[in-house]
């Protein structure tokens, strides 16, 4: 199976952080592929498409 863990504590190295690693190891350790998104301090904006010139106007 494959998981997507999505981390949004500010705190990087906080309860929220052991508890996720800890949560990874078991489920990798039972076969599963596992992928953690640090969210909150990834670089994340909006869609700027809708504001953008299209390349066919």
């Amino acid at each position: 199976m494959k998981i997507i863990v999505l981390m949004a504590s500010p705190n990087r190295n906080g309860s929220t952080s052991l508890l996720t690693n800890e949560f990874v190891k078991g489920v990798a350790d039972a076969g599963h592929d596992v992928l953690v998104y640090d969210v909150a301090h990834a670089n994340i904006s909006a869609c700027g498409g809708c504001t953008k010139k299209s390349l066919y106007h």
